[in-house]
């Protein structure tokens, strides 16, 4: 589990859900985009719920491992959205032909 840190205050969160939202905050902010995203999350007193973060690109969140274990939260569908979201945001990388393929150039 990773505690965010976001705005003053935190949750906990799964540490795949910690790495998806930053990588997706990272590709809103190098696009110069916002969002708001709702996530899985655990508060501070153990309160299973949800979090809504503001993430663009002047977003201040970070995360780190925390001692708080044995939460489940159900959040594959959350981590699978925003990782999808997060290659909609990056380059496109064109295709290499057979030939290329074949040829070892890539």
């Amino acid at each position: 589990m990773k505690e965010l840190f976001y705005a003053g205050g935190s949750v906990i969160v799964s540490d795949s859900m910690a790495t998806a939202l930053l990588e997706y905050a990272s590709a809103l902010a190098w696009g110069g985009k916002a969002q708001v995203v709702e996530i899985p999350a655990v508060s501070q007193d153990g309160a299973v719920g949800s979090a809504q973060l503001l993430l663009g690109p002047s977003s201040q969140i970070w995360a780190t491992p925390t001692s708080k274990d044995g939460m489940e939260l159900d959040d594959a569908a959350d981590i699978e959205a925003l990782s999808f979201k997060t290659s909609l945001l990056q380059p496109a990388r064109p295709l290499a032909s057979d030939e290329e393929a074949s040829s070892g150039i890539e």
